[in-house]
């Protein structure tokens, strides 16, 4: 039959985001940006004549862009939603996931802990360093999870940042703070960026980060309560709830000022260090114009 070479491009700079050669009659694209225009074309050869058709279309302005990246869980674009002054969060910047690697575990053979096995396939690695461009690798788990790690398990040329991180309630006291402090002042050097960030699950530390900076970048509360849950919908089981979790994160800002949740988290960021010149920073890294 025939082989068809099939070929997506971005519109807005031409990048090609898919390539496939099938010989059926359609094919699954993955990871495409949400309310972006794209380009299609089509090649094959029929009875030896040659046969093109080409085509555009645009992506569904729905958040969150989900990422398929294989074996790696709980993954999506932090972009995509409305923020400050109507202005979109920019995707393909930062991304969260589940960890890259499982955690390390006691081996009764081995007599201690022996590092986590690998998640990643030699496709999803080179995927997500050539197309979804990752730079660094945000890991937010604790030295006993990361025991035996001394890198990325994406590669030597990805800069592997350890900062063991709280979650919920744990996000205002003392350690908490100290470490978000350390987060986002990787998220103000915009040579680290695309950045992915993740605990072990994508759901609890990585959740509270996502929070946390979607806030400040002007999601409104109704988007920042949907983006948390939508993890629920990655887990197995049906242990994610408000009322054990999510809630004690939100309480945390109820002892700051301000008019709505993102006033609050601004006061929050700002009590933990930074500057409005800071925030505005990372607005202007992360926001479209």
């Amino acid at each position: 039959g025939t082989v068809w070479s099939v070929k997506v491009r971005r519109a807005k700079d031409g990048k090609v985001v898919f390539t496939a050669r099938t010989s059926k009659s359609a094919v699954d694209v993955d990871n495409l940006e949400i309310a972006c225009d794209y380009k299609w074309r089509v090649k094959g050869v029929v009875d030896g004549a040659p046969l093109r058709a080409e085509g555009t279309f645009r992506t569904e302005d729905l958040a969150p862009r989900l990422i398929h990246l294989s074996r790696i869980h709980n993954m999506r674009d932090l972009g995509g939603r409305v923020g400050l002054n109507g202005r979109r969060v920019r995707q393909g910047r930062v991304y969260r996931s589940a960890g890259l690697n499982d955690n390390a575990r006691k081996s009764k053979s081995k007599g201690g802990m022996v590092p986590g096995k690998e998640r990643l396939t030699d496709a999803a690695r080179a995927y997500a360093k050539g197309k979804l461009g990752i730079r660094t690798d945000l890991d937010l788990r604790s030295d006993r999870e990361c025991f035996g790690m001394t890198g990325s398990p994406l590669g030597p040329e990805v800069k592997w940042i350890k900062i063991s991180s709280s979650a919920y309630s744990g996000m205002a006291k003392d350690p908490g703070k100290s470490a978000f402090a350390q987060v986002f002042r990787v998220f103000l050097d915009e040579k680290n960026y695309p950045i992915d960030f993740h605990c072990i699950a994508g759901a609890d530390r990585t959740g509270s980060l996502a929070f946390i900076l979607n806030g400040l970048l002007g999601v409104d509360e109704e988007e920042l309560w949907r983006d948390w849950e939508v993890t629920a919908f990655q887990k197995e089981k049906l242990d994610f709830g408000h009322r054990t979790r999510f809630s004690k994160l939100v309480k945390v800002f109820d002892a700051f000022p301000g008019a709505n949740i993102n006033e609050k988290i601004v006061a929050y960021v700002k009590s933990a260090g930074f500057t409005d010149a800071d925030i505005e920073k990372f607005r202007a890294i992360m926001l479209e114009p």
